[in-house]
């Protein structure tokens, strides 16, 4: 009786999947915007806005000179003019995509697998820590997700595709994809060239000769298509823009990709339980990834090349340079989840391994809503909005200049304060992500033109000025915050 009743209930569901589909994507969306718009906007989103505010010639010339390509920076210059420049507008417009990443996600795992394996996966994918985390981020990773998965799902399309109109169109399409997620993030190379290994594998397997397919030429098509931003692509990788915060694709990494997904801490900063948790979850993982090498099919091979394969190509990369930010590879985190849970859901046992997940899923989305957006590569949490309104709310310091420790901080700063900020840099030629204050007159550069103020709110992470300040014959009178990482000081002439 209760296998029956259970068995009408998936039922229902299954009749229902895009409606099922659409209500777990509404609860992905209701927990990114919610735990999102309780976060200050850190560095890297403050910067992409900067960007955005500015006309579309000098937005493109300030990106050429940064690490990124330019369209999602073009993205949000006509998001922000036609719905406003707000915390909610901008996580939304991230929010949004995500979700449309998700949706896409579902439609392909539905076409390939089943309705109910789809409505299972989304219920994981929804869950995930890591897309609720980069699906309110404002920045380029939603829209480099979404992407990557339709791109996907037109490679799945072109497989079964005979009629040759239809054929060419969905080829044109793919290479704009490809060339589209280059401009928007580079590391989406990984996985247009995952899928170019598994295209690769395939004709080799079905004794194809590899060098006559017509995927050749979609790549070079899309090749061509970025063509125009390549010579500036170049630019980019030497002009030393890139922050040295990266790492080399360590076995601890590999598994932090796990702990990320699930619990959403990196490795070193899980606890003994927290450890042993993911632990016993990864040796799960193993022992079922093992199991279903030795029963293969056409689809499973597609899905471990997609899950399996861009940590294999970043690897790879980093042997040349070490490149691993756990974000830069967030694309590829829904194909990760979708093997995850093909490899639960085929067991017999199959209730305790997914009861398991489903508890490490939630203590991830439990501990996202303590840690927030916080840089696990600075060792900091973002608190501008909490400064900014300590500021404000004090009449004798709100309209007193604000002068930041460095480029960094006025960036942060200058989305809820304003203009009144001034930063110090003894740099003639400011680049990379400070290219929007290159030649600013808000530049401080030595410290004798910090004479022309009286007071001013100094604010600060590592407070590298303050022996300079009280040499310059200024003095602390009041202490504004002390529970952010990010502090303000008063600072007045003795």
């Amino acid at each position: 009786m209760c296998r029956e009743f259970w068995k009408k209930f998936i039922g229902v569901f299954e009749k229902y999947w895009i409606l099922s589909i659409v209500l777990l994507i509404w609860l992905f969306a209701g927990l990114s915007l919610y735990i999102g718009m309780k976060q200050s906007v850190w560095f890297d989103e403050a910067y992409s806005i900067m960007l955005a505010k500015h006309p579309i010639n000098d937005l493109i010339h300030l990106t050429a000179i940064d690490v990124h390509p330019p369209v999602y920076y073009i993205f949000l210059h006509f998001w922000g003019n036609l719905f406003g420049f707000g915390e909610l507008s901008l996580r939304l417009s991230s929010v949004i995509m995500m979700s449309v990443a998700i949706f896409m996600m579902a439609v392909f795992l539905k076409m390939v697998f089943s309705k109910r394996f789809a409505i299972f996966t989304t219920l994981f994918l929804c869950l995930s820590p890591m897309l609720i985390r980069y699906g309110f981020e404002i920045r380029m990773y939603a829209a480099a997700t979404m992407i990557s998965v339709l791109a996907t799902l037109i490679l799945f399309l072109l497989d079964g595709e005979n009629q040759k109109l239809k054929l060419r169109i969905l080829q044109l399409i793919y290479a704009g994809l490809v060339a589209l997620g280059m401009l928007t993030l580079y590391y989406t190379i990984v996985i247009w060239l995952t899928h170019l290994a598994f295209l690769i594998y395939r004709a080799k397997k079905e004794n194809r000769p590899i060098f006559k397919q017509d995927f050749w030429l979609v790549y070079i098509l899309s090749v061509i298509f970025f063509s125009p931003w390549f010579l500036t692509a170049i630019k980019q990788f030497t002009n030393g823009a890139l922050a040295p915060i990266s790492e080399r694709m360590t076995i601890t990494n590999i598994i932090g990709v796990f702990s990320f997904n699930f619990l959403y801490r990196p490795t070193w900063q899980l606890d003994q339980i927290g450890g042993l948790l993911i632990l016993i979850f990864i040796i799960t993982f193993v022992l079922l990834f093992a199991k279903t090498l030795k029963s293969r099919s056409k689809k499973t091979e597609l899905l471990m090349f997609l899950a399996i394969g861009p940590f294999m190509v970043e690897f790879m990369i980093c042997l040349i340079a070490p490149m691993y930010i756990e974000r830069y590879l967030v694309y590829s985190a829904p194909f990760l989840i979708a093997l995850i849970c093909y490899l639960l859901y085929k067991p017999k046992f199959k209730i305790v391994p997914v009861s398991y997940s489903l508890l490490l899923l939630i203590l991830g989305i439990i501990n996202l809503n303590q840690i927030g957006n916080f840089n696990f590569q600075r060792m900091q949490k973002p608190a501008i909005r909490e400064v900014a309104k300590e500021i404000n709310k004090n009449s004798q310091y709100k309209t007193q200049p604000i002068l930041a420790d460095s480029p960094y901080e006025a960036i942060e700063l200058n989305y809820y304060l304003g203009d009144n900020i001034y930063f110090y840099s003894p740099y003639d030629n400011l680049a990379g992500g400070y290219a929007s204050l290159d030649k600013s007159k808000m530049q401080i550069k030595n410290k004798d033109e910090l004479k022309k103020f009286n007071c001013f709110n100094y604010v600060y992470y590592d407070e590298n000025l303050k022996s300079s300040l009280d040499k310059t014959g200024f003095t602390k009178t009041a202490e504004i915050d002390h529970e952010h990482s990010l502090k303000s000081t008063v600072y007045c002439r003795k």
